[in-house]
């Protein structure tokens, strides 16, 4: 019994050190793009759902610059690219320039299909977040089959209430 507590904690701790260290790697990379956009690509340029105009062009240089940075940074870890790439294709959306979302967005699914599995949360939020992406963008149908995938997936667990909440998260946006 007391083998297995410590093999028990020692696995935990390996896991926890992990994920510190995933975390670390993300902050990093987010950060490292900083100095590249200097102080004003932080807020004041923002321009909303595609009215790319001179301050918003410094947004979209940043996410570009990021987009081609993240394979060679962090496509050692799918766990850790597929993070990124979701984050940036949410930062594209927000910013209403769908082809460069939905580019992001779905790399971000196929790695997290491929790393976590096409039934795990992490998929499913990436689905849904493509999903969002899709329809801003007009293709309903693509997606709907998306959210349901995503739905789907989210019921199958006990997480239910997320999966309501994610549907009308990403259908209201």
């Amino acid at each position: 019994v007391l083998m297995g507590a410590v093999v028990a904690t020692i696995h935990h701790a390996r896991t926890a050190g992990r994920a510190a260290v995933e975390r670390g790697r993300l902050l990093a990379f987010y950060e490292s793009l900083m100095p590249e956009a200097g102080p004003s690509a932080i807020a004041p340029d923002f321009v909303p759902r595609g009215q790319v105009e001179s301050g918003g062009l410094r947004s979209v240089s940043l996410l570009d610059a990021a987009s081609a940075r993240v394979k060679a940074e962090l496509g050692d870890d799918p766990a850790l690219e597929s993070h990124a790439r979701l984050v940036l294709g949410s930062a594209y959306r927000v910013l209403g320039l769908g082809d460069p979302a939905r580019r992001e967005l779905g790399r971000a699914l196929e790695l997290s299909r491929a790393h976590d599995g096409a039934e795990s949360r992490a998929y499913a939020r990436r689905a849904a977040a493509l999903a969002a992406a899709e329809a801003a963008g007009g293709d309903v149908r693509v997606a709907e089959r998306l959210l349901r995938e995503a739905l789907a997936i989210l019921e199958k667990g006990s997480v239910k209430d997320e999966a309501r909440w994610l549907a009308t998260a990403e259908l209201g946006s």
